[in-house]
């Protein structure tokens, strides 16, 4: 049987929990790469068996680490894709300090 290859990365990454992981299997069976799909919180926690703040908590965990994309909706739903490869966390980058002016004559 074939995976979508995030999936495998997200089974073999070691920072992930294991209910990242479940959730992570759950979303496979809803999500594609290419459409957005809308889907509630409270449907993944119930087929997941989970509360919907610990689901959530594994969905933003999900996001923020490269394995989902979301794009937010209105009335408390999101909506969710798969990206084809896990995408690296954004750094955090700390602004640039400002750059004081001084006059040249």
């Amino acid at each position: 049987m074939n995976f979508p290859l995030v999936l495998v990365q997200a089974w073999d990454d070691q920072a992930l929990t294991a209910t990242a992981k479940e959730v992570m299997w759950f979303m496979v069976k809803r999500l594609d790469v290419v459409d957005w799909t809308p889907v509630k919180l409270a449907s993944i926690a119930k087929d997941a068996r989970l509360k919907p703040s610990t689901c959530s908590d594994a969905l933003a965990l999900l996001v923020r680490r490269g394995y989902l994309d979301v794009r937010p909706l209105e009335r408390r739903s999101r909506e969710f894709r798969l990206p084809i490869t896990r995408r690296p966390p954004r750094p955090k980058v700390k602004p640039a300090p400002p750059v004081e002016q001084t006059a040249l004559f």
